[in-house]
């Protein structure tokens, strides 16, 4: 077994066993030097089984650990004849809403792949033929996600001003267009975000019943930070419309950028991965060039340097984001390209299961986790 991690996630039993356990448990018996880590057998079903362990319970470091497991069950499947294929992800504790992302990635990437997911909470959640008799819920009482209404945490003004209460502790306006201040109260607040008293109210009342804030500090100041950037992340919807186009004139690729950027003003930012590049953090190669527009034109200005093509043939996506206000009012301009703000970067890129996982993991690295460690000082 591949092991993913820090070497006492688990002391004793390793994954395997706790694997093998549970389907002794239920009656399955195993098979002696299978192709994988485990080959199990039951009224005629036989999963070749791949055991992954993980130290963390977020999507963003789970899901490259799953992609690697399926190529690596698939090819031992094909060794084992009628054999169906199962990854089975183990870790210290796996939150619900990250099981059911887990299981949407496998049911749009791998559906020929069966899912499983073991915590040391108790949770045992498997998808696939036969296996429903595995399932067994948490022996603790834990937070199931439901997506906020429109109107609360998440909403487009709510998500920018979330930003501004991060300014501070992002701590480089050349990352997010919002003061580096500390607010005393929502009226506060309200003036430095732009927005009206009551849209503040409304959302420091929604930190407030959900735990987010520090009730003895002099400021508004946000606590459980990681879990509310999780749940951020989770709601954060992806962009509403996407059409295509191709670039028109030959050129370097950062002059191509300030000329769409000039042409489309200040409505418009690069996006995604494009974005990450622009902030100077861009790992992902290859990939197009993502746009944020306030509103789509069927005729594109001219100086922009753009041709309206099908996406397969496109060089540049040009995208209406979910969150208008959170994006646009938090755009910073990078070497003379207007560009999303590093948070919104983190977020855009984080839906992209596949290809985004390194890039997300990247930002997190470099702009999300020390803001973290700052929040806390």
């Amino acid at each position: 077994m591949n092991y993913q991690g820090h070497d006492n996630v688990f002391d004793a039993p390793s994954a395997d066993e706790q694997v093998e356990q549970v389907f002794l448990e239920a009656g399955w018996s195993l098979a002696p030097d299978g192709p994988a880590d485990l080959l199990v057998r039951r009224r005629g079903l036989v999963y070749v089984v791949e055991v992954k362990r993980v130290s963390e319970g977020r999507a963003d470091r789970i899901i490259p650990i799953v992609s690697q497991a399926v190529l690596e069950v698939r090819r031992h499947a094909h060794a084992v004849r009628k054999a169906h294929s199962l990854v089975v992800i183990v870790g210290k504790s796996i939150p619900v809403r990250v099981v059911e992302q887990l299981k949407d990635f496998m049911r749009i990437h791998a559906p020929d792949v069966a899912i499983g997911v073991i915590d040391s909470g108790g949770l045992r959640e498997f998808s696939g033929a036969g296996l429903e008799k595995l399932n067994r819920a948490p022996s603790q009482p834990r937070f199931k996600f439901r997506p906020p209404a429109s109107g609360h945490l998440f909403s487009d003004l709510s998500q920018w001003l979330l930003k501004v209460l991060l300014a501070a502790d992002l701590s480089d306006e050349r990352l997010l267009n919002a003061p580096l201040r500390r607010y005393r109260n929502a009226s506060e607040l309200a003036r430095g975000a732009g927005v009206s008293v009551m849209t503040a109210f409304r959302f420091v009342s929604e930190l407030r019943s959900k735990g987010f804030l520090h009730e003895s500090s002099d400021s508004i100041r946000l606590v459980r930070l990681e879990e509310l950037l999780e749940l951020w992340s989770a709601a954060a919807a992806p962009p509403r419309i996407s059409v295509g186009a191709r670039w028109l004139f030959p050129g370097e690729q950062q002059s191509r950028l300030r000329r769409l950027s000039h042409a489309l003003g200040d409505q418009a930012c690069v996006a995604s991965y494009s974005a990450a590049d622009a902030l100077g953090f861009g790992i992902a190669r290859g990939v197009a060039t993502h746009f944020f527009v306030r509103r789509l034109s069927q005729d594109l200005d001219p100086r922009a340097g753009l041709l309206l093509a099908e996406s397969a043939e496109a060089d540049v996506f040009l995208q209406v984001p979910s969150a208008k206000e959170s994006v646009f009012r938090g755009a910073v301009v990078s070497k003379d390209v207007r560009s999303c703000d590093a948070l919104q970067a983190w977020l855009d890129v984080s839906h992209d299961a596949v290809r985004g996982s390194e890039q997300a993991e990247h930002l997190y690295r470099q702009v999300v986790r020390p803001m973290i460690k700052r929040s806390k000082q």
